[in-house]
């Protein structure tokens, strides 16, 4: 199941059961970095959203630093899905 994850905290479901890049950049707002997660989970988020200065994901930076050893932020609007619904 795809998941869009806005900035407020809300959450969109994706429309299809896979997502192309097209779709994904024009979710995220520009390129598109992968940020694996345990259990074939992945966060997409935008590549530069620190250099453009996106508002930060409190809900997606807390599944980051929930699921990973890290303890960085997540900006931006983000996608959270399986990874074997991307195209």
């Amino acid at each position: 199941m795809i998941n869009i994850i806005n900035v407020d905290g809300s959450l969109e479901l994706y429309k299809s059961k896979k997502i192309s890049l097209e779709e994904m950049q024009k979710i995220v707002g520009g390129y598109i970095e992968f940020v694996y997660m345990p259990h074939d989970k992945v966060l997409i988020i935008d590549e530069d959203g620190i250099e453009k200065q996106l508002p930060v994901n409190a809900v997606a930076s807390s599944l980051y630093q929930q699921f990973t050893t890290r303890n960085g932020i997540i900006v931006g609007r983000v996608i959270f899905a399986d990874s074997n619904e991307i195209d």
